[in-house]
């Protein structure tokens, strides 16, 4: 009776740093606060973001600029800290962000208990 010969074992190549950026990369690409820089457009609400300025533009053209002193990135949302003419500071809650849209979630006074819900979808324009 012969005995079955076994198959030698096959080379695996051990996984380099590269393979697990690219892995990363696919599953869950990182948010930056360059993702929130630019023009967005929720119907006549009109808001830009850069690194130090949000203009905000109501749908009578009224626009409102705020100092921004900070963002925040934690996980999925961005955080923006800014400041109005008169130096009251509040912070504004962005996600959703996919493409070329994002919404923006809430927004409350610094140091106030209560956030004020907004949920406006906006898109790159």
């Amino acid at each position: 009776m012969e005995t079955a010969k076994k198959a030698p074992p096959v080379p695996v190549r051990p996984a380099s740093p590269s393979d697990n950026a690219q892995v990363a990369a696919v599953v869950n690409p990182r948010l930056t606060d360059a993702a929130l820089m630019g023009n967005w457009c929720a119907g006549s609400i009109k808001i830009r973001l850069t690194p130090n300025e949000w203009r905000f533009q109501l749908p009578d053209g009224n626009e409102t600029k705020l100092a921004i002193s900070q963002y925040r990135v934690a996980d999925d949302k961005i955080l923006v800290y800014s400041s109005d003419n008169r130096d009251r500071q509040s912070v504004t809650e962005f996600g959703g962000f996919s493409g070329d849209q994002m919404t923006q979630l809430r927004g409350r006074l610094v140091g106030a208990d209560a956030w004020n819900s907004y949920n406006r979808v906006f898109k790159k324009c």
